[in-house]
């Protein structure tokens, strides 16, 4: 019985750890130089193309990474009241979705300028200077999630190959 308690503390754990992710998308995606990204837009409004009164396009990638964390984070909570092979598959498929949303974000700045290559503002700021762009602190902290997230998912996996 223990064990089944500590599986649904670990898959609640997960769920909130994945929440947390998504949520940090609020704060700025990148930084710049001169205003430290204000002008860019937050993880949602970069992600969908709505930054800058949508003069930006939306970027599939990670739009598929914020699925990914959602259905990882969901893996996890299901997964945690599952029986054992069940729940262990589960719960591995969790880490591997939130690691792979957290990595996918971290591309966010080769992303985004990939996406907006017809952009003649965001080509004029990197032919000036390459390194004008860097993550700001939602890819960053979304990634920190994730990744946390996903190793609770590991030991869930474990816990669950435990389980009676």
């Amino acid at each position: 019985m223990k064990t089944k308690t500590t599986n649904i503390l670990l898959g609640s754990a997960i769920l909130v750890f994945a929440i947390v992710a998504i949520l940090v998308l609020f704060a700025a995606m990148f930084n710049y130089q001169d205003d430290y990204g204000a002008g860019w837009g937050s993880g949602f409004g970069v992600m969908f193309g709505t930054a800058q009164n949508g003069s930006f396009h939306p970027i599939p990638l990670l739009i598929v990474a914020f699925v990914v964390e959602i259905v990882g984070g969901l893996l996890g909570l299901i997964g945690a009241f599952l029986p054992r092979k069940i729940g262990l598959i589960l719960n591995i498929a969790a880490a591997i979705f939130l690691v792979a949303g957290g990595v996918l974000f971290l591309f966010g700045v080769n992303l985004f300028t990939g996406a907006n290559t017809d952009s003649v503002e965001l080509t004029k700021l990197l032919q000036r200077n390459p390194g004008a762009i860097t993550l700001g602190a939602a890819p960053i902290t979304n990634a920190v999630f994730a990744f946390l997230g996903g190793l609770i998912a590991i030991y869930g996996a474990y816990s669950s190959l435990q389980a009676n």
